[in-house]
């Protein structure tokens, strides 16, 4: 989670997007202890190879999920900006999305149907966990969030 928060500081002091919001953890970026941040979590969901055809030649080729990318998340037709800061990392097949409560008190119950739109699962706190199949097939994933199905959808 520290790593997920350091890449994310770092890519958000480069556009000013979100870096307020992210230097509240410099202390926990830096710091030596192990530490779970408070107000933010995780979430770990892999990416699948995928077939995609070439529509002049009729030929279909093999995409793999080999990019790196982070960044901001936009959650089509949802208003987010006001309770949390939504970033996303993805390394090849592994996309991490880090949600960060806003709020000084903490607003679970309105970041709840955002949650469940997001895909993947929680990552657990001791960094250790089983990954389950992939969520999204590479081709998908490469175009960006507003391709992904199913999130910003009521």
């Amino acid at each position: 989670m520290r790593w997920l928060l350091k890449v994310s500081y770092n890519s958000a002091r480069t556009t000013g997007q979100d870096a307020q919001v992210l230097a509240r953890y410099r202390e926990t970026i830096l710091s030596d202890d192990p530490c779970s941040p408070v107000r933010a979590i995780a979430f770990l969901s892999t990416i699948s190879p995928s077939l995609m055809a070439n529509l002049e030649t009729g030929q279909t080729k093999r995409i793999y999920p080999e990019a790196g990318r982070c960044g901001p998340i936009l959650l089509p037709g949802a208003q987010v900006e006001d309770l949390a800061v939504l970033r996303c990392v993805m390394i090849n097949a592994f996309n991490f999305t880090l949600v960060i409560d806003k709020s000084p008190t903490g607003l679970k119950r309105q970041l709840a149907p955002i949650l469940s739109r997001l895909p993947g699962q929680a990552l657990d706190p001791s960094g250790r966990m089983r990954v389950g199949p992939p969520s999204m097939p590479a081709h998908v994933a490469l175009q960006g969030i507003e391709k992904w199905s199913g999130l910003g959808q009521e």
